[in-house]
C-alpha cells in the first residue's frame, strides 16, 4: 500500500511542475483578454452586491424525487451559496420519462415556459 501511494505521490509532484508552468501562460493570456474588453476582474463588472435572479427550476421525476424531497435540498443548498431557487415539482410514484410526456403534465408544463431548467 505503501508503495502504491509513493508512486501516486511521485506522478503528481512531477505533473504538477509541468501544468504549472503551462499555466502561467495560459492565466496571463485569459487576463490580456480580460483587459481587452474592459472587464476588471468582476463577473462582467457587475457589482458584487448585486442580488442574483432567481433561478427556476422544474423537478420531473418519480417517488425518489418525492420521497427524497429532492427539490427542497436543492433549494437550501441554493441558500446557502446566496442562489435563489425557486423550484417545483411533478413527480408521480414509478413515472417512467414518456408517462411524464404523455399522461402527468410534466409536457405541459415545461411548454408553459418561465423556467431555467428542468
Amino acid at each position: 500500500m505503501l508503495e502504491r501511494l509513493s508512486f501516486v505521490l511521485v506522478i503528481l509532484i512531477a505533473c504538477g511542475d509541468d501544468a504549472a508552468e503551462s499555466d502561467a501562460g495560459v492565466d496571463a493570456s485569459f487576463d490580456a483578454a480580460l483587459d481587452t474588453m474592459g472587464v476588471d476582474g468582476g463577473f462582467l463588472d457587475v457589482p458584487s452586491d448585486a442580488p442574483l435572479p432567481t433561478a427556476r427550476v422544474l423537478f420531473v421525476g418519480n417517488s425518489y424525487t418525492y420521497f427524497n424531497d429532492l427539490p427542497y435540498w436543492v433549494a437550501q443548498i441554493g441558500e446557502a451559496s446566496s442562489t435563489p431557487l425557486e423550484v417545483e415539482m411533478i413527480a408521480v410514484g414509478g413515472a417512467t420519462l414518456y408517462d411524464h410526456m404523455t399522461t402527468t403534465g410534466a409536457r405541459e408544463r415545461i411548454e408553459m415556459g418561465g423556467l431555467d431548467a428542468v
